[in-house]
């Protein structure tokens, strides 16, 4: 039994081979595909719904900019450094209590966003 409820796909990424194997792999979840993200709709009567429910759906997208990005703390009461990270991924499928990200950016993407790779510009972009 799979922890999703749903997968989006964007449009044209079906074809992927690793997005191929995801979808096999989770034959029991509802695919759907879509054109812009913000035509995904996770349902929730509240913020809060839509958060926990977002954490049991998976996108499948592509990454507009670098997956090579800088992570800046803003939170002068948190300790996290600043440092350069890969972002294959967006949003979370857990819930720690301790996270100050639990709330960042969810008002207009309560779900996980997995990013299908491009390794040529993946490799451009570390280089």
């Amino acid at each position: 039994m799979s922890v999703l409820d749903k997968i989006f796909v964007r449009e044209g990424l079906e074809g992927k081979e690793e997005v191929k194997a995801l979808l096999q792999s989770h034959g029991d979840v509802t695919m759907e595909s879509f054109l812009r993200t913000g035509d995904i709709v996770v349902q929730g009567e509240n913020m809060a719904e839509k958060i926990a429910n977002g954490k049991r759906t998976l996108v499948i997208d592509r990454r507009s900019g670098s997956m090579v990005d800088a992570f800046v703390n803003h939170d002068a009461g948190a300790i996290c450094p600043n440092f350069t990270k890969l972002v294959p991924v967006t949003g979370c499928f857990y819930s720690c209590e301790y996270c100050f990200l639990q709330g960042t950016y969810r008002a207009c993407r309560p779900f996980v966003c997995n990013y299908a790779i491009n390794w040529e510009k993946l490799e451009r972009d570390l280089r």
